[in-house]
């Protein structure tokens, strides 16, 4: 059988989403004979070959930054305040020290991680880090790392600086691994693998791209979703990317249906009926105009764009042709942009009926708020230009849920000004004609 890999990218807090594919992959019996990682990957990997889910899951859900940065003066993680107090204070570590101190994190990992046992391993293990100061790439499987030395290489590996301290292995100095390659592939390659899942965070770093790249089998899970900050740790964020690791990890086999969102078997394309509707409703409300072209364009612009961190589905790169109607495929992309514009929680597994009830009561639940200034723009005399810059400006100040609610206030009132708005706003104007087509 070939040798498989499980190759996970660096990006901070944003780990916990591994931790999450962890789970749904042991849940799949899935096994590994390797497993590379850069930065937080490095760690998380260490973790996956000792073979600890229990300790790493539960690790995850209570982390928190003072767990892994020592900064003075640090408030809690829990308000938009003091997040942005943080990193103003982590500015000011960069500023004056160099980075911030990561003696908890080296404390943190000689507490949980056991070198023998990372070494005696089944899947053989390895990280990526970067030597100064000739900024030399270090690629190193688990036998080429120097007995005793792991965790200094792990922290080699996930050194993100200037945030952090580099790393001092001896006198020789080492530097996140994600400046060279933030997802080691080309690692993994090297040890012998003929495929190899792949779990990208969206980190800082860039991939290196391996010659042999294309002989490999991959397997690439990914979020679409903001997986928040990269240096400030939260517990329950952790525990959201955890949860949004193991949907995601379990759509990417077909286990459950859905792109963000995660659907039972056979639901998701029961959405399909309601959302087919979409053109042909909104052209019956507007005159024949030449910018219909722009409208198709710009709406499904924007139901690729929801999708661009985890790869745009086959359907959404086809350009559209037929004149009134969405073609088959792009439903289920409309309906999912009605639940990102009225904030539906993707941490849960929906029925077609439970996501079109909590669609319709979203929407309901938007308070309304002070349009005078968006419906002036709609009203004034400008030029096409003029107009959608202006719109772009209005809706940038307001939640899209409540620009999607007042853009459905003028679908009901059938207001002229809605062709305007629907090619400013085409993700807004897509959410409220599903929500007008669930209630009708």
């Amino acid at each position: 059988m070939s040798a498989a890999a499980l190759v996970l990218g660096g990006g901070g807090s944003r780990g916990a989403y591994e931790i999450g594919v962890w789970r749904a992959l042991r849940e799949r019996g899935e096994h590994f004979d390797i497993v590379t990682g850069t930065s937080v990957g490095a760690i998380n990997g260490a973790m996956i070959a000792q073979g600890d889910f229990d300790l790493a899951e539960k690790i995850w859900s209570e982390i928190t930054t003072d767990m892994v940065l020592s900064m003075e003066d640090v408030p809690g993680d829990k308000t938009p305040r003091d997040r942005l107090i943080r990193l103003g204070i982590l500015a000011r570590e960069i500023a004056v020290k160099g980075g911030a101190d990561s003696e908890p994190l080296r404390r943190l990992l000689e507490s949980v991680l056991d070198e023998d046992r990372v070494r005696a391993s089944e899947m053989r293990f390895g990280l990526v880090t970067v030597r100064l100061p000739d900024f030399k790439p270090c690629m190193l499987l688990i036998d080429e790392i120097p007995q005793g030395q792991l965790i200094d290489y792990v922290l080699a590996s996930s050194a993100f600086f200037p945030a952090m301290r580099k790393q001092l292995i001896g006198d020789t100095a080492y530097i996140d691994g994600g400046y060279f390659d933030n997802l080691p592939v080309a690692l993994a390659i090297r040890a012998g693998a003929e495929r190899a899942v792949v779990v990208d965070i969206h980190g800082a770093g860039m991939p290196h791209r391996a010659k042999e790249l294309g002989k490999l089998e991959l397997h690439v899970i990914s979020s679409g979703w903001n997986l928040g900050s990269i240096l400030l740790f939260d517990a329950e964020n952790a525990r959201r990317n955890m949860t949004l690791g193991y949907l995601d990890a379990m759509k990417s086999y077909g286990v459950y249906g859905g792109g963000l969102y995660a659907f039972e078997p056979g639901e998701a394309e029961k959405l399909e009926g309601h959302v087919g509707e979409i053109y042909t409703r909104l052209h019956e409300l507007l005159p024949a105009s030449l910018m219909r072209p722009v409208l198709r364009f710009r709406m499904l612009r924007a139901l690729r764009a929801q999708y661009r961190g985890m790869g745009v589905p086959p359907q959404l790169k086809k350009d559209p042709r037929t004149p009134d109607t969405l073609p088959v495929g792009l439903m289920l992309a409309a309906a999912e942009n009605a639940g990102r514009v009225f904030n539906l929680p993707p941490t849960k597994v929906y029925t077609a009926r439970e996501f079109e009830d909590a669609v319709v009561r979203a929407c309901g639940a938007v308070k309304p708020v002070d349009m005078t200034v968006l419906e002036s723009i709609l009203t004034e005399k400008l030029s096409a230009p003029q107009r959608m810059e202006r719109l772009l400006e209005e809706a940038d100040r307001i939640d899209r849920a409540h620009v999607a609610w007042y853009l459905l206030r003028l679908l009901d009132a059938e207001n002229t000004a809605l062709l305007s708005a629907a090619v400013a706003l085409p993700g807004e104007m897509l959410a409220a004609l599903y929500v007008k087509g669930l209630r009708t």
